[in-house]
């Protein structure tokens, strides 16, 4: 008997995976609960039945009622914006027939809507700031939650895995992550709403578009209306209030909005706002034409703030169209400290983006004079100053928008741009009655011409020779006193790799592969041991499969030569020097 037949497995398909932790080892699937979901989906028996045909499953029951109740079933109980784990459970717990319907039947995976199908109808009054308005809307509308549960028991109210109305309503969890378990630095997502906005995260707003309502160049006739809005989101609050939110993504037949960069002829227009700050009706796409929008596209829409600037992507058919960053106006804190501190002439300083500054002094209420009143709180006091600074009669007219929580005045400048990163001055003849911090957090924008067309393009080639392949043995000897210890030194060179006998190494960025003889040399002096040391000893051969590139230290050439292509010829011009003037080449 070998050596090598001391050491066999009986378990032939043996792997281990190496030391790494959830996130890392499942990284690629998404989770461990998704790999048990796919492994139950591989190991389900799947029976030959054809389901398409009625008389082939349906024998006792009704074949319409199957195939209604599974398309019911897929609509209103399929996870629609749940994890990979969550649809493949959903998948594994169909019967036959709802598979059938869901891989072959259920319209999940296309399909489109045609809205004003009949034509956009006539219109009802004059255009509203280029908006015509049709005698009939077309439109769709959705919600994006936290809904309650349809439940009318007050026992329905409380999770109940065998009550479907609490078992597949939307679910509030502020960390889908760690309620599952996971590490908290797993990942990041939520359930909060199905339309949560969160700029300081990233937006993103796709769709595939067709128009066929081009008409004479243009994407609608402008007697009937000069825009189109293709996406509408909005929180329900009023544009006055600081918690307004809104996300419109529209078509419009003029480009001459903010921060349209030159020449473009892009029919996008996008408005993003949070409360008074945010970006209204500006053009973005370039290349883009309204003839473009009669053929199918992807457009997806990416918003995001970067640092401390409002970042618009367009990408059209995955490719990235457009990049703007968009100026924020600064803002600035007051906060009333001590109102009884506060005397007649005290006074706030305020300087505006366009360099004026207005002067807001304690005294009797007066939005026209500027001048608030310090009394009874400092929250009211607070809501004093705020009205002063908010009222467009005042000295600063519009300049400013103010809000107010508790104490705190929160003051916006009206024109965004770096340039309204401005100091306030406070004259406080008391005691300390109010504080301040200074306006800030204002860029000046958008960057129009990024990305620009450049037709000038340098490619940059690498080359490196051929590499010449080499193998090369490498033998290890083993030596130990005892048989024992020979086997306990062997065994991982024979079991290590598995069945393949091969493995990999890495050095300096390189790769090698390396086979393992497994015909093993051994050899010991026990059979005429005599007076010397008892000795055993294994000979193992590595056969390394290697390269080389180039020819080392001695190699006149260079390892990566590095070429450039030509964009631009320049040819100087020849002129003649006039014969009678002397002078021509004097300093």
């Amino acid at each position: 008997m070998s050596i090598k037949k001391l050491f066999d497995s009986t378990n032939k398909t043996r792997n281990y995976l190496s030391d790494t932790n959830e996130k890392d080892a499942f990284g690629d699937v998404e989770s461990a609960r998704n790999v048990r979901a796919l492994k139950t989906k591989q190991d389900v028996f799947v029976p030959h039945v054809d389901y398409s045909d009625p008389t082939k499953f349906a024998k006792y029951g009704s074949a319409y009622l199957y195939y209604k109740s599974a398309v019911e079933y897929i609509h209103d109980y399929y996870p629609y914006d749940g994890s990979d784990a969550e649809i493949n459970e959903f998948y594994n717990k169909l019967i036959g027939v709802e598979k059938h319907v869901f891989n072959d039947l259920y319209p999940r995976t296309n399909g489109y809507a045609i809205i004003s199908a009949d034509g956009w109808g006539a219109k009802i009054g004059g255009k509203v700031e280029g908006y015509g308005r049709p005698n009939s809307f077309e439109y769709i509308t959705f919600f994006g939650g936290p809904n309650t549960s349809s439940y009318t028991k007050l026992a329905e109210a409380f999770n109940n895995p065998t009550n479907n109305k609490t078992q597949f309503s939307n679910i509030y969890d502020t960390d889908i992550y760690t309620s599952e378990g996971l590490p908290s630095d797993y990942a990041s997502g939520s359930r909060e709403s199905n339309l949560r906005s969160n700029f300081d995260e990233g937006v993103t707003v796709e769709f595939w578009l067709k128009t066929g309502s081009v008409a004479d160049g243009a994407i609608f006739p402008t007697t009937l209306t000069e825009k189109q809005v293709v996406f509408d989101m909005w929180n329900n609050v009023a544009t006055s209030s600081a918690d307004y939110g809104r996300i419109t993504i529209e078509l419009s037949n003029s480009v001459n909005h903010l921060g349209a960069p030159a020449g473009t002829t892009s029919p996008f227009v996008l408005t993003v706002q949070s409360g008074t700050s945010g970006i209204y009706t500006s053009s973005i796409g370039i290349g883009l034409s309204a003839s473009s929008l009669s053929d199918w596209a992807h457009y997806a829409f990416v918003i995001q703030n970067s640092g401390s600037s409002l970042v618009s992507k367009l990408y059209v058919d995955g490719a990235l169209n457009h990049r703007s960053a968009f100026s924020k106006p600064a803002t600035a804190t007051i906060t009333i400290t001590d109102f009884s501190e506060l005397n007649a002439g005290d006074k706030v300083n305020l300087v505006a983006t366009d360099g004026t500054n207005y002067d807001f002094t304690q005294g009797d209420q007066s939005s026209v004079n500027g001048t608030w009143e310090a009394t009874t709180s400092n929250d009211t006091t607070a809501t004093n100053l705020m009205n002063v600074i908010n009222t467009s009669s005042g000295p600063a007219g519009t300049r400013f928008t103010a809000t107010v929580d508790g104490a705190v005045i929160t003051v916006t400048q009206s024109s965004a741009g770096s340039a309204g990163n401005t100091a306030i001055t406070i004259t406080d003849s008391g005691g300390a009655g109010l504080s301040k911090t200074n306006f800030g957090g204002g860029t000046s924008g958008p960057q129009r011409y990024y990305p620009r067309v450049n037709k000038k393009i340098v490619v940059q080639s690498l080359s490196i020779p051929i590499p010449v392949y080499v193998n090369i043995d490498y033998k290890i000897i083993i030596k130990s006193e005892y048989q024992q210890q020979m086997n306990e030194l062997v065994a991982p060179f024979i079991a290590r790799t598995g069945q393949i006998n091969a493995f990999t190494m890495k050095r300096n960025g390189h790769l090698y592969e390396g086979f393992i003889d497994q015909g093993f040399t051994h050899n010991n002096n026990v059979a005429n041991l005599n007076e010397e040391l008892r000795l055993y000893s294994s000979e193992i051969t590595i056969r390394v499969l290697g390269y080389l590139i180039g020819e080392g230290e001695n190699d006149d050439r260079p390892l990566v030569r590095i070429d450039e292509n030509v964009v631009e010829y320049l040819f100087p011009s020849e002129s003649s020097v006039p014969e009678d003037d002397e002078n021509l080449f004097l300093p």
